[in-house]
């Protein structure tokens, strides 16, 4: 069985401004990708920027104006998608908001076999689109226009392959311990199965969920990301400190992109998967909305070791 790897190709300095153009090159073999842009808006202007893939297909969508959008008041905001022929083939217009003090805007496109799913928000993601028809493969660049107006505050691109599996960094589940007990990264611990909410009628109505305990550490080759490491469940093929999944930031507050393995040993889509924490990351959700699924995880103290 394989799995998916995560390959960062991008990051711009937060703060930097830019009147032209950003590019970043996808690999020459790209199951996937997801793209991430936050913005801090003008104050008075509201502008268009402008996403641009290698084959010609383009996303023009609107950054409104602090003025507009800030201390909660909803503004709406517009987005037009155009294949590499220049036909319209997605558009849209809905209200969003902006947080006065951190005055940021995020764009999330997230692509794969199933085509491409875009996202756009303030504080958290309030335009959701999607364009099946989408060749992901055929992308091959991503390149980002900003008016010199906005700020880029984030920016990544991560680009997807199989690879084969691969162990959690960690010599044993004592060093795992160790590690958790010395962390002062609040979403890092132990977590164990909490509730769940399944449809009885969906894909994954056979899930059993109730006996994973699950630990949550900085993945050490992208410290923005983390990984989720199997110590317990109730699947006999899985055994402790394999990777069960990846989860990696997006614009929006303690959501995170999640790269998830099933008990098959299955891959499945960004596209299909996320998590969030809660405000204090006591409690961690993982969500998997088209197989009408979704589960609980609470962060638990370590079990004392015996002397």
């Amino acid at each position: 069985m394989t799995r998916a790897a995560t390959l960062i190709l991008g990051l711009a300095a937060v703060g930097a401004a830019y009147a032209a153009e950003i590019t970043d090159t996808l690999p020459a073999r790209c199951d996937a990708f997801v793209y991430t842009l936050r913005l801090q808006a003008a104050r008075t202007q509201a502008c268009d920027a402008r996403i641009t893939f290698g084959n010609g297909a383009a996303l023009t969508f609107q950054v409104p104006a602090l003025a507009d959008a800030a201390d909660g008041r909803p503004h709406p905001v517009s987005y037009r998608f155009t294949d590499p022929s220049g036909a319209c083939v997605a558009r849209g217009k809905a209200p969003v908001t902006i947080d006065p003090a951190e005055k940021g805007f995020g764009l999330r496109l997230r692509a794969n076999a199933a085509g491409l799913a875009i996202a756009l928000g303030g504080p958290c993601e309030e335009i959701s689109a999607s364009v099946a028809a989408f060749d992901t493969p055929a992308a091959r660049s991503v390149t980002a226009t900003i008016p010199g107006a906005l700020t880029v505050m984030r920016r990544s691109l991560r680009a997807e392959a199989l690879d084969p599996p691969q162990a959690a960094p960690f010599a044993s589940v004592e060093a795992l311990a160790a590690r958790l007990a010395a962390s002062s990264d609040p979403r890092e611990g132990l977590y164990k199965y909490l509730d769940k909410d399944i449809s009885p009628d969906g894909p994954a109505a056979m899930s059993r969920p109730e006996g994973y305990v699950l630990a949550i550490v900085r993945d050490p080759v992208d410290e923005d990301s983390y990984l989720i490491i199997h110590l317990k469940s109730t699947a006999a093929s899985w055994k402790p400190l394999e990777i069960k999944a990846r989860m990696t930031p997006t614009p929006f507050t303690g959501h995170f992109d999640l790269r998830w393995t099933s008990a098959t040993r299955r891959p499945l889509s960004e596209a299909d998967t996320y998590a969030q924490y809660n405000e204090n990351a006591s409690i961690l959700t993982l969500a998997f909305p088209s197989l009408r699924a979704s589960f609980r995880l609470a962060r638990v103290l370590p079990e004392k070791q015996e002397p």
